[in-house]
C-alpha cells in the first residue's frame, strides 16, 4: 500500500496553491474528508472481515468435534447403507427369475387347460352314450353299450395323450 502524504494548500487571493507534481510520479490529490470517510469505510470492512474469519475458524472447530463425534455413526450408516443397497440388488434379480417362473408356468397351465377341455368333451360324449344304455330298453342297451365301449376304446388313448407336447414328460 502506497504512504499517504497530507498537504495543506493554502490559498492566495482566492486560488489554491497547488504543490508541484513531478510528472514521473503520477500521484492523486484527494481532500481531507474524502481521504479520512475511505479510511473508516475500509476499517469498518476489516473489522467485518475479522469477525467473519473468527466465525468461520468457530464453525470449521464445531465441525471438526462434530465429525469425531458422529463419524463412527456415519460410517455404520454408510456399512447399512451399502447392505440394503446389495439386498435391492439381489431381490431385483429375484423378482425377474420369479416372473420368468411365472411366465413358464402361465404357459404350462394354458397347455394343461387344452388338455382338460379335450378331456372333458370325451367325458360327456361318454356319460351320454352312458345315460342311453341307462334308459335304453333291454334290446336296445346291449348295442348302446357296444357303442359306448368301441368309442371308449378308441378314445381312451387320445385323452390320455397329452395335446401337442403339452402333458408330463415321463
Amino acid at each position: 500500500m502506497s504512504e499517504v502524504k497530507r498537504y495543506r494548500f493554502i490559498s492566495s487571493n482566492g486560488y489554491a496553491a497547488i504543490p508541484v507534481v513531478d510528472s514521473v510520479k503520477a500521484e492523486r490529490f484527494v481532500e481531507e474528508q474524502e481521504f479520512d470517510r475511505v479510511t473508516a469505510e475500509r476499517d469498518a470492512a476489516l473489522g467485518r472481515e475479522a469477525a467473519l474469519n473468527l466465525q468461520i475458524s468457530n464453525q470449521a472447530e464445531t465441525i471438526k468435534q462434530l465429525s469425531g463425534r458422529y463419524g463412527p455413526i456415519a460410517e455404520a450408516l454408510q456399512q447399512r447403507l451399502t447392505v440394503a443397497d446389495e439386498r435391492v440388488d439381489m431381490l431385483g434379480k429375484e423378482v425377474e427369475r420369479l416372473s420368468r417362473v411365472k411366465l413358464s408356468l402361465k404357459d404350462l397351465a394354458e397347455s394343461r387347460a387344452d388338455n382338460c377341455s379335450v378331456y372333458r368333451e370325451h367325458l360327456n360324449e361318454a356319460l351320454t352314450m352312458a345315460k342311453k344304455v341307462r334308459d335304453a330298453s333291454p334290446g336296445m342297451q346291449r348295442k348302446c353299450l357296444s357303442d359306448l365301449i368301441v368309442y371308449l376304446s378308441q378314445n381312451s388313448g387320445a385323452a390320455l395323450n397329452p395335446v401337442d407336447g403339452g402333458g408330463d414328460d415321463a
